[in-house]
């Protein structure tokens, strides 16, 4: 991340919130946004400042990674549609498939949303922007190495 980005982020959301930035901010954010690229920080402000409900308020760093990545529901609904497409996606197999009720596969079908969406929330942020196709694989491994030094910084 360009520090510059980082300013120049700061700077029209200081105007649009007409919200003073302190001299500490950047440096907050510049920790915070180090390993992700300049495009990630403008697209996660632009989205922001856009957001008919999320966009009223200043953002946090935190609230900026949610906009770039899938929520909750979207995840239910992948993976409500991953079972549709492949019933036996949790194992089960194919007699058992041709012989269940309809209360028994939507029973498996709710098991298996829970346990895609339990899985999600164990995600690295890296991974969940990378599923979410916020960063590229590569960005996704270069800020989850703990091996990486800042060489990959702009």
């Amino acid at each position: 991340m360009n520090k510059q980005t980082i300013v120049e982020q700061l700077t029209i959301l200081s105007e649009i919130y007409r919200q003073p930035v302190s001299q500490d901010l950047p440096k907050i954010w510049f920790n915070d946004f180090a390993d992700y690229p300049d495009d990630f920080l403008i697209e996660a402000c632009t989205r922001h400042r856009l957001d008919p409900d999320q966009g009223r308020f200043w953002p946090t760093p935190a609230h900026l990674f949610s906009q770039m990545m899938f929520s909750s529901a979207k995840i239910k609904t992948l993976a409500a549609q991953a079972f549709e497409d492949n019933p036996g996606i949790d194992g089960t197999d194919s007699h058992t498939l041709q012989h269940e009720s309809f209360f028994d596969r939507n029973q498996r079908k709710r098991q298996h949303i829970a346990q895609d969406l339990e899985d999600w929330q164990d995600w690295s942020i890296p991974r969940k922007l990378e599923f979410s196709k916020a960063i590229t694989s590569e960005q996704a491994q270069m800020i989850a190495s703990p091996t990486q030094g800042i060489e990959h910084v702009s």
